[in-house]
């Protein structure tokens, strides 16, 4: 390495260090990794890494070396500056398709669209590139096709094309979830398994056998993936369970729930022991990065400092909650910081760290014996309930199911056998179904109003009058109204799937066969009717 002359180097207004120092344990730890992984995360702040990142480039520096020093920053929580670096090295090594590859991967996490055509033309040149690059830019490629940024054809046949060249078990599990969402269910599952038995303890390949055995209705068996993808990796199987894949996971914990399957309890009591080792599990970024999470907790110290609780919200499916939700987690910039197992049962451990403030969890957490009671434990007496004229749920699920059924083999099987397929049968096939376990989830939580204070909110309240909604739902919260922002509570984020469709009221008196309507209105309490003011 060529050795320019030492420089002192600010890293606070009142400390420097020597650039030769710094410059020595660079040198010590290159081949050390414990060595480098501590130099990284050592008090030298981001400025002085990117500007010494700078000088080690332009004096020639090996650019494995200095890749594997942004890595490492990026483990300790800097992607941010990890990325400066990255940009400034793909300036210096054009063709290096580790530092490209690696640099898109930042960029998917940080900012997808700004990277879109490097990203494409990665999958475009054919290259073949190392497994770890390989899998980079796998990443890269599936987070643009998630948000609709992406080509899904030319990510299908690039990575096609480079399995043809090496069985990677990370490309295998990417494989795996494309076949899936192409529909060719029994050859994703296929592809899912080889990949485990190239790399048995890999997270990825877990997650993936999960996915695709559900959706050949193998519950138990996507079951045992997702525990064994918690020994491997707890935090990022609970953030790939609760963000990126969270409805088919629900949909996988739910079946096993009511199948009485053992393992969904043992779960649960093993996340509330895990807890005390593993504190980080609660926080769930939109990205899952060591920098996003120190960032997340970052915030919530911030919104802790200035007094705000974390509301307990509790809303029912197809009733707005993604909406309703971000009045309060955006219009308050609170982070998102789980308490429960899904919908299914509190962690008493996590509520309680939870209940600290400066949060926001929503869920469609079910009124069951058990949450209520440790809900009170907790010392939970107030909270809010958000629910939806349960006719037009059963309406806007038979939509969303005409619109993702493509997703789940076993669901698809199950309306053909059905004859379920077009949405009138769907609509007799929900109300067979779901209709009594949606006016259950309602009776339920108003019967636990005798137990805590509950503000109900519905859909129809927000969609007729938004102004008195919002007053409503801000009183119940109870948090400092100077610190929300109106415009924030009504954004739209690129990250989010709102699943939104009409947010029509009745809909469902045009759309109901007379017989439908008979069935429905002939079953449905009148506790319901009056309290929530919904009309026959």
């Amino acid at each position: 390495m060529k050795q320019g002359r030492v420089n002192n180097i600010v890293t606070s207004p009142t400390e420097y260090i020597s650039e030769q120092k710094l410059l020595d344990e660079f040198n010590r730890s290159l081949n050390n990794p414990e060595l480098m992984s501590a130099l990284s995360r050592s008090e030298v702040t981001n400025e002085v890494w990117i500007f010494f990142a700078q000088r080690l480039i332009k004096s020639g520096v090996i650019a494995s070396h200095i890749l594997r020093l942004a890595k490492d920053l990026e483990k300790a929580g800097r992607g941010d500056c990890s990325l400066v670096i990255m940009n400034m090295l793909n300036l210096s090594y054009p063709e290096n398709m580790d530092v490209r590859s690696y640099q898109a991967r930042l960029y998917a996490d940080f900012d997808p669209v700004a990277f879109l055509g490097p990203s494409n033309d990665l999958l475009e040149s054919g290259s073949f590139p190392s497994q770890e690059a390989g899998h980079d830019i796998a990443y890269a490629a599936d987070r643009m096709v998630e948000l609709g940024i992406g080509n899904p054809e030319v990510y299908f046949s690039w990575i096609e094309s480079t399995l043809q060249k090496k069985r990677s078990p990370e490309l295998l599990a990417h494989y795996a979830l494309r076949l899936r969402e192409s529909q060719r269910y029994v050859e994703a599952h296929a592809v899912a398994k080889e990949s485990l038995s190239l790399k048995t303890n890999g997270l990825h390949p877990n997650i993936a056998a999960a996915l695709t055995a559900s959706s050949l209705g193998l519950q138990d068996s996507s079951l045992s993936f997702i525990v064994r993808a918690f020994d491997i990796d707890a935090h990022a199987t609970w953030w790939n369970m609760m963000v990126k894949y969270s409805s088919y996971f629900v949909g996988i914990l739910a079946t096993g729930a009511k199948l009485g399957n053992p393992r969904v309890q043992k779960l649960a009591e093993w996340l509330e022991n895990k807890f005390s080792e593993c504190p980080d599990l609660i926080y769930l970024p939109h990205r899952f990065t060591p920098w996003h999470v120190k960032t997340l907790k970052e915030k919530r110290a911030e919104r802790i400092s200035k007094g705000l609780p974390s509301p307990l919200l509790v809303t029912q499916n197809k009733s707005g909650s993604v909406s309703v939700a971000n009045i309060l987690s955006s219009g308050f910039d609170l982070p998102c910081v789980t308490y429960s197992l899904a919908n299914l049962q509190v962690i008493p451990s996590m509520l309680r760290e939870y209940l600290r403030g400066g949060a926001c969890f929503v869920t469609h957490l079910l009124p069951t014996r058990q949450n209520i009671d440790l809900l009170k434990a907790a010392g939970i007496k107030k909270m809010m309930v958000h629910l939806r004229d349960p006719r037009q749920i059963v309406l806007s699920l038979a939509h969303h199911i005409q619109k993702y059924k493509k997703h789940d083999y076993f669901e698809r099987q199950r309306m053909i056998a059905n004859h379920s397929s077009n949405l009138r049968h769907c609509i007799d096939d929900l109300i067979d179904r779901v209709w009594l376990p949606t006016l259950k989830f309602q009776l339920e939580w108003l019967a636990a109003s005798q137990e805590i204070d509950i503000s109900f909110t519905t859909f129809e309240q927000f969609i007729t009058d938004p102004p008195a909604f919002l007053e409503r739902l801000l009183d119940a919260y109870g948090g400092d109204r100077n610190c929300f922002n109106r415009s924030a509570a009504f954004s739209l984020d690129i990250n989010t799937d709102r699943h939104f469709r009409k947010g029509e009221l009745e809909e469902w008196r045009e759309v109901f066969t007379a017989a439908q309507i008979d069935r429905v209105n002939s079953t449905m309490p009148n506790d319901l009717k009056s309290f929530f003011e919904w009309l026959p």
